[in-house]
């Protein structure tokens, strides 16, 4: 009962991978537990991509979106470790932006890289509390290592934070 009280941000981190001889079929149709994502979004996850906008950072510098288009076309190649290249030079610019540690947990996922994916979903996440990528992408890789109740845990707190999301913006609660 404490547990439940636990955000997804803090699920997983100390256990070790647990990897399962099979992926359910509800989890393939969330988003699949090897991290993939669903053929109608883009390679990380969102229509289009990273989802970045062509806003600039605090200091008015853009460099960093280059990079990241860059590693949205490679991944929708399925070059993910050169698109983990780009995406670490745009963080190296861009510290603070969700949609870019998302990215990297993207990579990171299918490049089978699990508990370094699970701490880039966990930087989205402190980056931007809530994002529902993010903590969609934590389950999917928690599922991969056989947590089963984490990543269910994890999915509860995703369709919570949707729900905010579309009722903060005066859509349906």
């Amino acid at each position: 009962a404490a547990d439940a009280a636990v955000r997804c941000s803090a699920r997983g981190a100390a256990k070790s991978p647990r990897v399962s001889p099979h992926v359910s079929p509800r989890m393939a149709a969330i988003g699949g537990a090897d991290g993939s994502v669903p053929p109608s979004a883009g390679p990380f996850g969102r229509a289009g991509g990273f989802g970045v906008g062509v806003a600039s950072g605090p200091d008015g510098d853009a460099a960093w979106l280059g990079f990241a288009q860059g590693a949205d076309l490679l991944a929708s190649r399925g070059k993910f470790a050169e698109a983990l290249e780009l995406v670490d030079q745009a963080l190296r610019l861009e510290p603070l932006r969700a949609d870019l540690h998302y990215g990297r947990g993207q990579c990171l996922g299918h490049l089978g890289r699990l508990p370094e994916a699970l701490s880039a979903f966990d930087a989205a996440l402190g980056a931007e509390p809530g994002n529902v990528e993010a903590i969609r992408g934590k389950a999917a890789v928690l599922a991969k290592q056989g947590q089963w109740e984490d990543a269910v845990a994890c999915l509860r707190e995703a369709l919570q934070a949707a729900a905010a999301g579309i009722a903060a913006a005066g859509g349906a609660s």
